[in-house]
């Protein structure tokens, strides 16, 4: 792709991202309070079960918004993935300069079917394919490790 090309995918997800629905909802394990500590894998398959609770309204938001210019109604869940899943396509694209002239020539949705297909694809898709399993891994070990710390300052002679 174009350096032009890339900025304007740019700026689409810097603005799907700005206005998604929004939540203070997030995946969390669920701790053992008889004093049992998890194992990793554990930790993974809880958080994995819960972000699995995704509905069909997930897969067609991006698309929505992009040919409409509104955001499909999501619940808690949804609007989590959603978020990491634009934050994750972002990632890919922020090297790229934004001269001003895109940013002035940003015109908000909606746009054509061509667009909500890529928007849909490049996270929602790609996030399930990859980004999902990185986040896994990265907040089940994140997890795991305040687990441990904080079995360690609770144990200290263990």
């Amino acid at each position: 792709m174009s350096d032009e090309v890339d900025a304007v995918c740019r700026v689409v997800l810097e603005k799907a991202y700005q206005t998604s629905p929004q939540t203070d909802w997030q995946p969390q394990t669920i701790v053992d309070y008889a004093g049992q500590r998890l194992a990793l894998s554990t930790m993974r398959a809880q958080l994995e079960e819960q972000v699995s609770r995704t509905t069909p309204a997930l897969w067609r938001a991006p698309y929505r918004w992009a040919t409409t210019g509104k955001w499909t109604k999501l619940q808690r869940a949804d609007a989590f993935v959603l978020r990491e899943a634009i934050l994750s396509a972002l990632a890919e694209y922020r090297k790229v300069v934004l001269p001003d002239t895109i940013k002035a020539a940003y015109v908000s949705p909606p746009w054509s079917e061509d667009i909500g297909v890529w928007l849909r694809a490049v996270t929602v898709e790609v996030w399930h394919e990859v980004g999902c399993s990185e986040w896994l891994d990265s907040t089940a070990q994140e997890e795991f490790e305040i687990q441990e710390r904080d079995f360690a300052s609770r144990y200290p002679y263990v």
